[in-house]
């Protein structure tokens, strides 16, 4: 990293590193943390879920974002 130009020196590079695997290390942690939440769910709490979802993209679908700004 530091020979390409991307970091100025090794203790940045290291720091790039490292904020790289604690990335990965908290998606994977959110991963499976999500599928522990889903996977514990009733059925009639997923439906309510999904209920949920889909009123909330209804909903969202009619918000010209570009407009909010």
């Amino acid at each position: 990293m530091v020979r390409s130009g991307q970091v100025a020196s090794i203790a940045e590079a290291v720091d790039a590193a490292i904020g790289k695997a604690r990335r990965a290390e908290n998606r994977k942690a959110l991963a499976a943390a999500t599928t522990r939440y889903f996977d514990q769910m009733s059925p009639e709490t997923i439906a309510e879920e999904s209920a949920l979802g889909r009123e909330m993209a209804s909903a969202g679908s009619g918000i010209d974002f570009d407009r909010e700004i």
